[in-house]
């Protein structure tokens, strides 16, 4: 906008109007926002051979095959002492079936990567 081509009446009009736009915007509260923090999560992970297991488990899960009672059982030993990371991976801490059942209906929701 070139303010050397308004006329006096045009210009004196314009500063009136953007001093009461000042105005408004400086008896309002001036809002600042602040960025939720991310909580940090630290959980214990089990031992490599352990893990491994938990993971092929899961894979197997996800793709629908049928767990036995003794990979439950072991699942389940695993997730006594680190229950936070077995949920994390979307399995049940229990042994019975049902809560098998629900987690393979859970994984099932998205395929696994290699099958997409």
């Amino acid at each position: 906008m070139n303010l050397s081509e308004l006329t006096q009446p045009e210009l004196v009009d314009l500063i009136q109007k953007a001093s009461a736009e000042l105005a408004d915007r400086m008896a309002q509260p001036e809002i600042e926002r602040i960025p939720h923090q991310r909580p940090t999560v630290v959980m214990r992970e089990p031992p490599a051979e352990d893990k491994a297991f938990v993971l092929r488990v899961k894979t197997m899960v996800s793709k629908g095959v049928y767990i036995k009672a003794a990979e439950r059982r072991r699942v389940a030993a695993i997730a006594e002492d680190y229950p936070e990371w077995v949920k994390q991976q979307g399995l049940p801490t229990e042994r019975g079936t049902s809560a098998w059942r629900d987690a393979s209906e859970a994984l099932h929701l998205y395929k696994p990567a290699d099958e997409q």
